[in-house]
């Protein structure tokens, strides 16, 4: 099987999905998994939830790293401490612009 993620959010944790994209019937996703962060559940319940995952290369260092915007208009960032093939997040805490917290209010 090769593997892809689908990030989906429900209420404030992100899950992790499993799927073989080269099935030929309907794609079965695996049962989600949690997204750990310093080896914690990765929770956005702190910023009012709705987690709005994105996974880039956001430092430029080849890996895969994670954005995750939520209600209150924060976006937390997990760098990928691992490998390109074997993720492992850590917080770096909010996003931030001229030393302060980015707020995408969307009231």
């Amino acid at each position: 099987m090769h593997p892809i993620l689908l990030l989906g959010a429900t209420c404030a944790l992100p899950a992790l999905l499993l799927a073989d994209p080269f099935a030929r019937d309907d794609i079965r996703l695996g049962p989600p998994e949690l997204l750990l962060a310093d080896g914690e559940p990765i929770d956005t319940g702190e910023y009012v939830g709705y987690a709005g995952p994105l996974v880039t290369d956001f430092d430029g260092d080849g890996d895969m790293d994670l954005l995750v915007g939520n209600f209150r208009g924060s976006i937390q960032h997990f760098e990928n401490v691992g490998e390109a093939d074997a993720a492992r997040f850590e917080s770096r805490g909010l996003l931030q612009a001229e030393g302060e917290d980015i707020d995408l209010n969307n009231w």
